[in-house]
């Protein structure tokens, strides 16, 4: 992932890897960015939640710096929890 990643000038900040959720819920995140001469660092973090009644896929996009970006992403995320 970062070698393809770099073929098109981004960084890879966060692989895919797991995300903490609630007992019975499956999750993982990545996260991105892109460095332009003239338009500064826009990121991408991206977050997949499973249950075996639910999918969710989100995405944020955004000017600013990936692993800032993240960190606030995550810490919302945590808070949160659903139902099947």
């Amino acid at each position: 992932m970062v070698e393809i990643a770099a073929k098109d000038g981004l960084k890879v900040i966060r692989a895919v890897g797991a995300f903490p959720t609630p007992d019975g819920k499956v999750g993982y995140s990545a996260a991105s960015e892109e460095s332009r001469a003239l338009g500064g660092k826009t990121y991408f973090v991206q977050y997949l939640f499973a249950s075996p009644g639910a999918l969710i896929y989100l995405t944020f996009e955004g000017k600013g710096d990936a692993e800032t970006a993240a960190a606030r992403f995550d810490k919302y995320l945590e808070t949160q929890r659903w139902d099947d």
